[in-house]
């Protein structure tokens, strides 16, 4: 599935952004940087990453991933790839940026 299709999973009425941001943080001892797509609401802190998943990201704080395998996700190379949220016949639904798979969405 295309991610261009991605809507936030906290404000599911808009798509994410169509283009990557980087996000650099820090913890005590390393750096590191995410690519990611943010939600168009610019007060909005939620970003997915096909490799994190949807997570919560601000200025100076270290991002809250989540527990990673509570994530919808597709396995590719026995890799997981963490599913995005989008409308499928006008219904929410987890797919996989990687492939065809689809998930029902369930709260």
């Amino acid at each position: 599935m295309q991610i261009n299709f991605a809507v936030c999973d906290i404000h599911e009425s808009l798509l994410l952004q169509g283009k990557k941001v980087t996000i650099t943080f820090r913890d005590r001892t390393t750096e590191e940087q995410e690519d990611a797509f943010p939600c168009q609401d610019p007060h909005c802190h939620r970003y997915y990453s096909p490799w994190r998943g949807y997570f919560r990201a601000e200025v100076g704080e270290f991002p809250d991933f989540g527990v990673p395998s509570k994530k919808p996700q597709c396995r590719h190379n026995s890799e997981p790839v963490y599913m995005f949220l989008m409308r499928k016949d006008g219904v929410l639904a987890w797919a996989c940026p990687e492939c065809t798979v689809t998930q029902r969405f369930t709260l």
